[in-house]
């Protein structure tokens, strides 16, 4: 599945400040999920060791700290993914009305004009969740997964090890079923652009309609087409509900295959209670930002389905708009 469209990326350039400040909110939370890890394994085994509750108090403040920073930090993350995903979307539906007016002024009275509204409304909005969410969630699903590794690895080699021969399995999956999710994004995204062109052509045609008394015929027809929308639709629920089952699977076997492992060496001396207590916290902390990505991909998929027509939309009605216009004159 791709990431994001590169003609989308170049639109974004305006808010390359926001995508820093989110960038480093990322890695910020990374850094978080391991203070945490590690004062909440150092805690539990103080405490396991027969430790007071003022011989914790230090990293119990410490611990009670990380946690409100990262409350913090995830919040300002969503904040700013929305402000810049508001910008960009803005522009983007100025760009395509703008374009769309001045190059062709007559189209809007065409057949398209059904599908240029839905693009302009519900499509602009379907991005909204590919750049307030998904693209976020891609730092996320970079930074935290090697941040982890490598902590571990420092930590125990072993435990490291496991983790990155599972690790592989969750993005796998992904990609095989983000290209599925993909397809059916486009039906769905298809079947609305014929709804709204059959619908407003049906409220075109009243009069003619009336005239012939062909409304019942139009009704069903309108109804039928509906309905196929709504298949779609519940197509692609079932393929995000089905596929974030899969997910949930891999990553749960992932982390029952680290506790094991971390359990049976515990029992055998082979790694300290501290450092297996560590392990085991940052084992769900390694595929949470990648099951993350995944459902964000598909509370995206309207969006990259979307995305794709109406960028082509913009560039032709762009260059449509450069082939039109007419060559200066002589006087001038």
């Amino acid at each position: 599945m791709r990431v994001l469209d590169q003609r989308l990326v170049r639109r974004a350039r305006g808010v390359r400040a926001l995508l820093a400040v989110d960038v480093a909110l990322g890695v910020l939370a990374a850094l978080l999920v391991l203070a945490q890890a590690v004062l909440l394994a150092r805690v539990a085994a103080r405490g396991f060791g027969g430790a007071s509750l003022a011989d914790v108090a230090l990293p119990l403040g410490l611990l009670v700290a990380v946690v409100a920073t990262r409350a913090a930090a995830a919040y300002g993350f969503e904040i700013v993914g929305r402000r810049a995903a508001v910008n960009v979307l803005s522009e983007l539906r100025l760009e395509l009305v703008e374009r769309r007016l001045r190059s062709q002024p007559a189209a809007l009275d065409g057949a398209e004009s059904a599908e240029v509204s839905a693009i302009a409304v519900s499509g602009v909005d379907a991005l909204e969740t590919t750049f307030a969410r998904y693209l976020p969630q891609v730092v996320l699903a970079v930074t935290v997964p090697i941040a982890v590794l490598i902590f571990v690895a420092s930590i125990d080699l072993v435990s490291a090890g496991v983790m990155l021969l599972t690790l592989p399995l969750v993005p796998v999956f992904m990609w095989l079923v983000g290209r599925y999710t993909e397809r059916r994004a486009r039906e769905r995204w298809r079947a609305l652009a014929l709804l709204s062109t059959h619908f407003l052509d049906s409220v075109r045609g009243l009069p003619t309609l009336r005239a012939f008394n062909r409304g019942e015929t139009q009704a069903e027809r309108i109804a039928e087409v509906s309905d196929r929308y709504r298949r779609a639709t519940m197509g692609t629920l079932r393929v995000a509900f089905l596929s974030g089952t899969v997910l949930e699977l891999a990553a749960t076997l992932g982390v029952a295959l680290v506790a094991v492992i971390v359990g049976v060496r515990l029992v055998e001396g082979g790694i300290g209670l501290e450092a297996g207590l560590t392990v085991l916290v940052l084992a769900p902390e390694l595929y949470l930002p990648l099951r993350n990505l995944a459902a964000q991909f598909h509370a995206s998929a309207d969006g990259f389905a979307v995305a794709e027509r109406l960028l082509d939309l913009v560039d032709a009605e762009g260059a449509a708009s450069s082939g039109t216009a007419s060559p200066p004159s002589a006087a001038d």
